[in-house]
């Protein structure tokens, strides 16, 4: 897999993925969100608090920021889960792409959901490529 993700970007493939789910072993980096704690799927299950970020790809590390950047374990908090029931923390979003890209770069967001990838690569002068099936998420990143 590893070559594979690394064949079809010139750059650092970045997946999310919860820890029961690694089929996308083995990465050059592994990194983890500690989620904030909820109620939700609670009536059945454990809850799963953590999830597992892939890195594949080492061609772009941005230096020069204060060391708590590069941990690899975040604890961002969710801004607005009611836009999309899986939305990550721009806070995290922006921490990867200030870190994996240069001003100017294109990402790529096969999954776009709520768009935060597109709204943080904009704001950071990146340029974003988002691709959303539901249609429904897709018409609230157009507003």
């Amino acid at each position: 897999m590893h070559k594979y993700f690394t064949s079809i970007s010139s750059g650092v493939v970045i997946v999310f993925s919860p820890p029961e789910n690694q089929w996308i072993l083995p990465a050059d980096q592994y990194l983890f969100w500690e989620k904030p704690i909820s109620t939700k799927n609670t009536s059945r299950r454990y809850s799963r608090f953590v999830e597992m970020i892939f890195v594949y790809g080492e061609n772009t590390w941005n230096t020069g920021r204060h060391w708590s950047q590069y941990t690899n374990v975040f604890r961002d908090l969710v801004d607005d889960s009611s836009r999309h029931p899986f939305r990550k923390p721009p806070s995290l979003i922006r921490r990867l792409i200030l870190n994996h890209t240069n001003y100017g770069d294109i990402i790529l967001d096969p999954f776009a959901g709520s768009g935060v990838v597109a709204e943080v690569a904009m704001e950071l002068g990146r340029h974003c490529i988002s691709i959303e099936k539901e249609v429904k998420y897709y018409e609230d990143m157009l507003d």
